[in-house]
């Protein structure tokens, strides 16, 4: 009787097993027919709250409201943002948790013409039409603290989604406690990268200046100033060659007292060329102003790095090539300093055509370099990046197998590159503090070698309009975080908190997408192929174009015809591609239905053939055993 029990107790613990295993099997089975459960097995955690966000819930005595507005029927119209909008919800729900009952979260359904529309407006809430284009579908959050401070994301842009958690997590550090904006002055002699003061100026912020303007009081200062204000905890000079003497003292002076500065220093400022159409350059003192300090600096060379170049059409019009172009730099993990807080944890920035600096001789200051070539690093000059095409730039670079410094970063204590003050015996020396000629604070200077860094087009894939508020610019690598990161890092500001974009959020983040991507690396090559001939002949066609515009080129009948062939090029080789496309969703569609039934199917039917055949046997012995036992 006790072998008789342990044979059931054993078969029954085998039937849970195998029913455990059967429900797993089923749960991604059914995964995969459409559940966007965000189970978080990437390396990234991109689904989890990092530290950082957790040490601020954990820290957090402000109550905290969040209300987030999401149309009804939006998944309806426009299905991935009503999948996004779930994520969202999702989320927001984890901040929730982790915050000790400080925060509250209310989800707002929004519908036309009712109360919860006009809130939406109310509060700031972008609108946007639904697919009939008679109503507005709304997707935004407000957040909002118990002090009465209200900050407002109007729509949840979807290709921003890699940086959801840095958004709402600097949002919560400015509510988790009393926040006042620091100051923040910027000197650009040569492009007005932000508005002025005046009510006559209609220049717009560069993107970069509206993302800071979001945590910054951020004010425009001439480049004349012959002094400069200790108010300002930080300060921004970007390509300041034709610098006059008396606001170079101010930079000076302003560093001797203990000042930051972010000095954007470009040999080939290729930003300024695209929206000017000429080149200057002028003279400038940097050179000697540096070499005060002990850092080298050429004005006339550009770095370059053939081990992370970036391709571009290079070529005469009939016989263009995409190939690398060593001074187009997309530095990667190895080339960023991982251990600062400037640089930490950003994997990818862009530069083009960046001047580099030489630190050896730097003794009053402690040195630490924060963008850098590979030891595959070489240079070229200025001039024949500035007035050569492309193929002659790389047949001119050279590698010599050196790493150059292209950003770093100086704290301690300077000499003044002044013996005296320039305005000494004038009236309007005594207007002003007075001259120095060593520092009387420990100030900070952060030399970064390219002014391209700012520009959109390095670092923002959506359109730059007039009016865009920061949470719609898509970032495609870590440029404006480097740049947000040096301001909060040179201004002193540790009441922000600023994360890292996590990478490639739409990847892998359920079965089916680990299933896409592992069938699209299959075809990357051919899917390659097909978008650089795309590539390839678009720009072709925009070089054609803009000649003629410039009234370079005639429109004759032959390049009337070489647009013809570039635009059916263009055709082709999209329709190949979309050919490819459609195989690759075929065969991710099959893929994906093989293991439904696989999981679904197979195996929790095999489950029970393997228990049904466990049990006939069971039940043979048994029967074996009772006729023993008659017989006896």
């Amino acid at each position: 009787m006790k072998k008789l029990l342990f044979n059931k107790n054993t078969v029954l613990a085998l039937f849970c097993i195998m029913l455990v295993i059967s429900f797993v099997s089923l749960t991604v089975g059914s995964t995969l027919l459409g559940s966007g459960y965000p189970v978080d097995v990437t390396s990234d955690k991109r689904f989890t709250l990092s530290k950082p966000t957790l040490n601020l819930l954990k820290d957090n005595r402000s109550d905290i409201f969040i209300r987030l507005y999401v149309s009804e029927g939006l998944e309806n119209d426009y299905p991935s943002v009503g999948q996004y909008a779930r994520y969202v919800s999702g989320f927001l729900e984890q901040y929730k948790l982790h915050a000790d009952n400080r925060i509250s979260l209310e989800i707002v359904t929004v519908r036309p013409y009712e109360r919860s529309e006009t809130d939406a407006k109310k509060q700031g809430i972008r609108g946007f039409l639904d697919v009939s284009g008679q109503h507005n579908l709304y997707f935004g959050a407000v957040f909002s603290n118990e002090a009465g401070d209200i900050y407002t994301i109007p729509y949840f842009e979807a290709g921003r989604q890699s940086y959801l958690e840095h958004d709402i997590t600097r949002l919560l550090s400015k509510l988790s406690k009393p926040y006042m904006p620091k100051n923040i002055g910027i000197i650009s002699p040569s492009l007005d990268i932000s508005r002025h003061g005046d009510s006559l100026d209609y220049n717009a912020d560069w993107p970069v200046v509206r993302m800071l303007r979001q945590d910054y009081t951020v004010d425009t200062l001439p480049a004349g100033n012959v002094s400069i204000p200790m108010k300002y905890d930080a300060l921004l000079v970007v390509n300041p060659l034709s610098l006059t003497n008396l606001g170079l003292y101010a930079l000076d002076q302003y560093l001797l007292r203990g000042g930051k500065i972010i000095l954007f220093l470009d040999p080939f400022w290729e930003s300024y060329l695209s929206i000017k159409k000429y080149i200057t350059n002028p003279e400038t003192p940097f050179p000697q102003f540096l070499a005060n300090y002990g850092v080298g600096y050429t004005p006339w060379k550009i770095a370059g790095d053939v081990s992370q170049s970036r391709n571009t059409l290079i070529g005469s019009e009939s016989d263009a090539k995409m190939l690398d172009y060593p001074i187009w730099l997309d530095l990667q993990p190895g080339s960023i300093n991982p251990q600062h807080p400037v640089t930490g944890g950003i994997n990818s920035i862009r530069l083009n055509s960046a001047g580099y600096f030489e630190t050896g001789a730097v003794t009053s200051a402690d040195v630490t370099p924060l963008l850098m070539t590979s030891s595959q690093g070489g240079s070229i000059s200025a001039d024949i990046a500035q007035y050569s095409s492309k193929a002659t730039v790389r047949e001119n670079y050279k590698t010599d197998n050196k790493s150059y410094r292209l950003a770093v970063l100086l704290e301690g204590r300077f000499p003044s590159f002044y013996k005296s003050s320039p305005l000494e015996g004038t009236s309007y020396a005594y207007r002003i503090p007075p001259y120095l000629s060593v520092s009387v604070k420990e100030g900070k200077l952060l030399l970064i070698g390219d002014a391209d860094i700012l520009h959109s087009g390095t670092w923002n894939n959506s359109d730059d309009f007039k009016g865009a508020t920061p949470y719609d610019f898509v970032p495609f690598n870590g440029n404006a975080e480097f740049i947000e990161r040096a301001v909060d890092f040179m201004s002193g500001n540790t009441a922000l908190i600023s994360l890292p974009g996590k990478r490639f959020l739409n990847s892998g983040h359920n079965m089916e997408e680990l299933i896409a991507e592992k069938i699209t690396v299959e075809y990357q090559a051919e899917l390659s192929s097909y978008e650089n001939g795309m590539q390839k002949a678009r720009l072709e066609q925009e070089v054609l174009k803009r000649r003629i515009a410039d009234k370079e080129l005639f429109p004759s009948v032959a390049v009337i015809k070489q647009l013809e062939k570039l635009q059916r090029d263009y055709l082709s080789a999209q329709e190949r591609l979309k050919a490819l496309q459609y195989k690759i969703s075929e065969q991710i569609k099959h893929e994906k239905y093989a293991i439904m039934l696989l999981n679904a199917v197979v195996w929790p039917g095999l489950l029970t053939l393997f228990l049904f055949l466990v049990t006939v046997i069971f039940r043979k012995q048994e029967a074996g055993r009772a006729a023993e036992y008659t017989h006896e």
